[in-house]
């Protein structure tokens, strides 16, 4: 997920400028129209609208990203019906591009998980992205069965029917000692870890897991109410591959989870 959130700043830069752009042209264009004024004007004002959904999408807030999907997608559709008639000019031509790509890529699920609470960058920094996470060994089949490990049985009820409509087998536990076990035992595909637990600590669990041979290859995520970065950080450098924040966010876990374990899979059928 840390090269989508580059994706999306450098993107979202990008449409800043040309946007700034568009504005200026049509403004001028307003200013200077013989009898075009209203199309200029509309314009002006939709990309004003558009730059100023990119500017909240660069920090991330899912209002912005729904702005500014859906501002190109009327941005399109207006710079688009004049072709039914005529052929537009350049700048015309490039808009109707660019509202393109801005609506395929941020309409994607995966960057809108990006948008939701509870979602954070994978740190590669650490070794923990989830392309280069291990991958069972040649001939494995490949698990889809989910552990997770909290002591909050609202959560397990919250968690598990998500994790099970995409398709995952759940196994849960309540301690740390008991997701142990169950994970040294059932090996699954990838673990889910709150970070106060019954005896064992989250984060020592998570220790103990990349240090036990038949565990260290499971990726795990951390799913917690503490969400400072020096919690993420310390959560990374005991091992994680990502954190989510509660309460449980669907989309985010769900993206996050898939993205972990399509990686693994891939790296695995290279």
């Amino acid at each position: 997920m840390k090269n989508e959130r580059t994706d999306v700043k450098v993107i979202g830069v990008g449409l800043l400028v040309l946007y700034a752009v568009s504005i200026f042209f049509y403004a001028q264009m307003f200013r200077h129209s013989g009898g075009n004024e209203t199309r200029a004007l509309v314009l002006a004002v939709l990309f004003a609208v558009c730059f100023a959904a990119a500017l909240v999408v660069i920090n991330f807030k899912e209002w912005g990203r729904s702005l500014l999907v859906g501002a190109n997608g009327v941005l399109g559709l207006y710079l688009l019906w004049p072709y039914l008639v005529s052929v537009e000019d350049f700048i015309s031509a490039s808009n109707i591009l660019i509202t393109i790509i801005v609506v395929l890529f941020f309409g994607r699920s995966s960057i809108s998980a990006l948008f939701q609470p509870g979602s954070v960058s994978v740190n590669k920094d650490h070794g923990h992205d989830p392309a280069a996470a291990p991958t069972p060994g040649a001939g494995a089949t490949y698990s889809r069965s989910i552990l997770v490990v909290d002591d909050d049985e609202a959560v397990l009820k919250t968690v598990r029917p998500i994790l099970m409509k995409q398709g995952y087998g759940v196994l849960t536990a309540t301690s740390g000692e008991d997701g142990f076990r169950i994970a040294k035992n059932q090996t699954p595909a990838l673990i889910i870890l709150d970070v106060i637990l019954p005896g064992i600590k989250g984060r020592d669990l998570c220790r103990k897991l990349k240090e036990e041979p038949a565990t260290k290859d499971i990726p795990v995520i951390f799913l917690t109410a503490k969400y400072s970065q020096d919690d993420i950080r310390a959560e990374l450098e005991a091992g994680a591959q990502a954190h989510l924040t509660k309460p449980v966010n669907p989309k985010s876990l769900t993206a996050v989870v898939r993205d972990i374990l399509e990686a693994r899979k891939e790296k695995n059928n290279v």
